[in-house]
């Protein structure tokens, strides 16, 4: 049984990450009608004003889910002959980790 390429790897494994952050984005900014802020109480964010700014809220996730996809490249790379099996693997496993990392770094900072 082959490996697959740690490079190929993380590079599955980024590019869908970069995929689903993209889709959010460009589901947030799409909107069927005019936003008016007649009939706002406090702020009025356009959608795409509030792409950018849950954009940069999340970034900290982000970046931390950027950084266990390439941790998880290398021995995901070693154990299975598919690049792309292994990198879409990193990125799935990715997500709930980051999120527990989140959670844990709220209640600690608690």
């Amino acid at each position: 049984m082959g490996e697959a390429s740690y490079r190929t790897t993380a590079l599955v494994g980024l590019g869908w990450l970069v995929t689903v952050v993209t889709a959010v984005i460009a589901g947030a900014v799409q909107s069927a009608g005019e936003q008016t802020c007649d009939d706002a109480t406090s702020w009025c964010l356009t959608p795409g004003e509030a792409a950018v700014l849950g954009l940069a809220l999340a970034s900290p996730v982000l970046l931390a889910m950027i950084i266990i996809v390439l941790v998880l490249a290398g021995p995901f790379a070693r154990r299975l002959p598919s690049a792309p099996l292994a990198g879409t693997l990193a990125a799935v496993v990715a997500v709930p980790v980051a999120g527990a990392l989140g959670g844990l770094v709220l209640v600690v900072a608690r």
